[in-house]
């Protein structure tokens, strides 16, 4: 049984990694809004798919054991999620900062602007 599990462990996290590879790609070309409603549900999937995993642990004589699985493949599949959302944060401040020093720039006055090109 813990043969066939790791296989099929195995085979949930390369699909994982597949799947995140190919949504991150896609989520490149989406805004910042759109990019975190896309994270977001990626998430509740995870935490979904590791929900329905421990129902179906207290179902196993090792139910420990089972649990303790389900949580380590659920922080394993939530760490490109987290990579991503960390990204997506420091591209929205990033995004901050360079709008703030734009509405700076607009409200410097014509007079500031002229002496500052003057030596």
């Amino acid at each position: 049984m813990t043969c066939g599990k790791s296989r099929f462990t195995l085979l949930i996290q390369i699909l994982m990694f597949v799947i995140s590879g190919q949504a991150s790609v896609a989520a490149n070309t989406l805004e910042p809004v759109q990019q975190q409603q896309l994270l977001q549900e990626k998430r509740e999937s995870i935490f979904q798919r590791y929900d329905h995993t421990a129902r179906q642990c207290w179902q196993l004589f090792m139910v420990n054991d089972c649990l303790q699985e389900a949580r380590l493949e659920r922080r394993r599949a939530l760490v490109p999620i987290e990579q991503q959302e960390h990204a997506l944060r420091a591209t929205k401040r990033a995004q901050a900062v360079s709008d703030r020093l734009d509405r700076l720039d607009a409200k410097k006055s014509p007079l500031e602007i002229t002496n500052d090109s003057q030596p």
